[in-house]
């Protein structure tokens, strides 16, 4: 009996080097602790993105008031309020975070724990509004592609994509700050996602550089150190 538990433990060990031994048991904690701790509180992500109000306000309101808004990844749900206060009611939150979710839950929220891509190819609703915040850097280029292919079809004529991702152009950001969160897996410069966006069918997109380190540079070569440090990008079916 010895050597069987002994055989098991190292059988387990072996397994863990791909998954982590300890990691799976406290990965949606401690990613939740590592968006606090290095992207910033509830309370500052929540003001920034009071921005997207009037994009929200100007969609029509009959359509507002028949279809959902989904907001994909939505971690602390900073965006979920903003929605609400906006006026939108028929809200759906998807995230793969069991303690983002149950969270969300807790605040009355229409969440699923779900992966995005899965929930949006099997869902029969269409949706005024898609969002998706600090989301697509996590993807394959593939893997987005297809999110950005099935938003499309999902969303409704007029209907909004919302989306906010790194700005890699900034040096600082690109070489240092996107691997502060170990799953980034793809950095997107504004001109790719210009192409990918319009290539499967999305008109009127709008480009915002957001969050300066810097509010006034010395040069072009400061800015591209101290510039804008997220971008956002808005974009009409």
């Amino acid at each position: 009996m010895f050597y069987l538990k002994k055989i098991y433990r190292y059988l387990k060990f072996a397994i863990s080097k791909k998954r982590g031994l300890f990691y799976p048991k406290f990965q949606d904690e401690f990613y939740s602790f590592q968006q606090g701790y290095l992207r910033g509180n509830y309370k500052i992500i929540n003001e920034r993105q009071k921005i997207y109000i009037p994009y929200l306000l100007s969609l029509p309101k009959k359509i507002v008031s028949q279809l959902y808004f989904l907001d994909a990844g939505f971690g602390r749900g900073e965006f979920l309020d903003i929605l609400k206060k906006s006026g939108i009611k028929k809200i759906v939150g998807v995230d793969t975070n069991n303690k983002s979710v149950n969270q969300a839950k807790k605040m009355g929220t229409y969440a699923i724990n779900k992966d995005v891509n899965k929930y949006l190819y099997l869902t029969d609703k269409k949706f005024v509004g898609i969002s998706a915040f600090h989301l697509i850097e996590h993807m394959s280029f593939k893997y987005f592609f297809d999110f950005l292919i099935l938003s499309r079809d999902k969303l409704t004529d007029g209907g909004i994509l919302i989306m906010e991702t790194p700005n890699v152009e900034n040096i600082i950001v690109g070489n240092t700050t996107f691997y502060y969160d170990h799953t980034h897996i793809l950095k997107l410069p504004k001109l790719m996602i210009e192409t990918v966006l319009k290539f499967v069918g999305f008109r009127k997109i709008k480009f915002i550089y957001l969050h300066p380190a810097k509010e006034k540079f010395d040069s072009k070569y400061d800015e591209l150190l101290y510039g804008p440090q997220d971008l956002a990008i808005i974009a009409y079916k």
